[in-house]
């Protein structure tokens, strides 16, 4: 039952649907204990030899059948609207604040990190959202039900049931963080994979150029083969997980069917009784056998989580403090003035010293060879990255003095196409 804080942020994005998808799921639920109910009389009506009775209870049975097979219906189509709500708003509120990082977010963080999270990683918060969590509030609503009318029916049963659905339900849960640090290493190794892959495709032609295509191909296999044992060993956690849950249901079903069989026989229920008795027994482990199985399909969300998170709280790499319009009625007056800049992690300065001025309405050309700093001039003027010592002015003005966007909106920069390799140069 692990509820990741994350994954409840983007619930919220649709509290609605999804609390009708809840409500419908545990009409559905209802729709179960209403035809055990009807069986139950049918069987009784059957030992009694009183079948007069019998077809009105069927129909009722199949009219039971009919309406949960409606509100399943109902069910799937509003929990998958309410999935593809939180998709679309969790999808639109990180490319939107991904757009406020900036493209100096990318020299952090690979792109097709960037970009497992954003698709692989929403889709599994989709899974989650939509059809776990409403089995899990009803998985925690039902049972309790379920085993309240078996206590008033026969109240021994409740010695096999109890502890089995407390194993059924307390028991794997031993395992959460054994299994929620399989699914990091599995989500890490799938994302480094994702970004492997499309840098290959992105970089091809230089990867061609360079005779390269082997090694990435030898280097794409090996991510694969750790993926796959990744995937194994979260495999045998979840394979355990669910040979308790599986265990702890068989073992509740068969003691609380022999405990009502044998209140039958002592004479302590009537058969009406030990029927019902016989099939809540089965339907008290039902909502568990379902949280089960739509845990393993929205697992991969839990495993995104703390990608989406790290993504949605990243912070630019500089700050948005100016409240100047970059709204130049003429070409302005552009000023370097000693700017030396760093990136991150670099053994020495990219630019050192760096002072120059740009007339306006004249053509300033800067060149130099590759890696001499002339693209990050242009980062440094879009304010992509802020100069560790020195200015950057436009008509006289510290660009950090003017609004951001303003600023990027003000200059236009058509810019080469390259490609770096998340790797050396070698």
């Amino acid at each position: 039952m692990i509820v990741h804080p994350e994954l409840r942020r983007a619930a919220r994005h649709a509290r609605r649907p999804l609390l009708a998808a809840t409500l419908l799921q545990g009409a559905v639920t209802l729709s179960w204990l209403a035809q055990a109910v009807l069986l139950a009389q049918a069987l009784a009506a059957i030992a009694r030899g009183a079948t007069g009775s019998l077809p009105v209870l069927l129909a009722a049975v199949l009219a039971v059948v009919a309406v949960r097979a409606g509100l399943g219906c109902a069910q799937r189509r509003t929990a998958a609207r309410a999935g593809a709500h939180v998709r679309v708003r969790l999808r639109d509120e990180l490319l939107a604040h991904l757009g406020r990082l900036g493209p100096a977010q990318l020299t952090t963080a690979r792109t097709g990190a960037v970009r497992t999270t954003l698709v692989d990683g929403v889709e599994g918060v989709d899974a989650y959202v939509s059809r776990y969590l409403p089995q899990l509030i009803v998985t925690l609503a039902a049972p309790p039900l379920l085993l309240a009318a078996v206590a008033v029916i026969e109240p021994r049963a409740l010695l096999g049931l109890v502890p089995a659905l407390l194993l059924a339900l307390a028991g794997p849960r031993a395992w959460d963080r054994l299994l929620a640090r399989r699914g990091k290493e599995h989500w890490d190794t799938y994302e480094g994979l994702g970004a492997d892959y499309l840098e290959a495709l992105q970089g091809m032609p230089a990867l061609r150029a360079a005779g390269a295509v082997g090694r990435t191909r030898r280097r794409l296999q090996e991510r694969s083969a750790q993926l796959h044992r990744a995937t194994v060993a979260k495999l045998r956690v979840s394979l355990v997980d669910t040979g308790i849950t599986d265990l702890a249901i068989q073992a509740g079903t068969a003691a609380g069917a022999l405990l009502a069989c044998w209140s039958s026989v002592t004479g302590g229920t009537a058969p009406a009784g030990t029927y019902l008795v016989l099939l809540l027994a089965g339907e008290c482990f039902r909502p568990v056998r379902d949280l089960a199985r739509e845990w393993h399909a929205g697992y991969l969300g839990v495993s995104a989580a703390d990608g989406l998170a790290a993504l949605r709280t990243a912070e630019p790499a500089v700050p948005d403090t100016g409240r100047e319009p970059a709204d130049w009625r003429r070409a302005p007056r552009l000023a370097f003035q000693d700017v030396e800049f760093r990136y991150p992690g670099a053994d020495g300065p990219t630019l050192g010293g760096v002072t120059f001025t740009a007339e306006a309405g004249r053509t300033t050309a800067i060149v130099g060879p590759s890696g001499a700093g002339k693209s990050t001039l242009l980062g440094l003027l879009l304010r992509h990255h802020d100069p560790q010592r020195g200015r950057i002015t436009v008509d006289g003005r510290d660009t950090a003095a003017y609004d951001l966007g303003s600023l990027r909106r003000g200059i236009a920069v058509v810019s080469q196409e390259t490609y770096l390799f998340h790797a050396s140069i070698a």
